[in-house]
């Protein structure tokens, strides 16, 4: 089970690109404007983000297909993901936050 972790501004996450608040009013937008390429460019973000934020149930089912198929194992490392880990904790302790030990973010 994922662990949420603390932060004082959710946009200082680095995986989130829209803030949950603006997802009903990109919903309603879409009844008129029926084109998630125009919101996406809109917003500055992805198609895909878009068709995640509009039917939640396929970021799920991708969500389970990449779980089912480990496709991480194509690209990672030890070695490699040692480096990714290091660079991450760097942006985290420049942001302000300080990553404790198995990158838990202590407040």
């Amino acid at each position: 089970m994922p662990r949420e972790l603390a932060y004082k501004n959710e946009m200082q996450d680095g995986r989130k690109k829209l803030p949950k608040s603006l997802h009903p009013i990109i919903k309603e937008e879409y009844k008129t404007i029926k084109s998630q390429r125009a919101l996406a460019a809109k917003y500055g973000v992805s198609r895909r983000l878009i068709t995640f934020i509009l039917d939640p149930a396929k970021e799920k089912r991708q969500k389970e297909s990449v779980k089912r198929e480990h496709r991480w194992l194509k690209y990672y490392t030890k070695e490699k993901q040692r480096e990714y880990m290091r660079k991450y904790r760097a942006k985290k302790r420049k942001a302000g936050l300080v990553v404790g030990k198995g990158g838990n973010v202590l407040t």
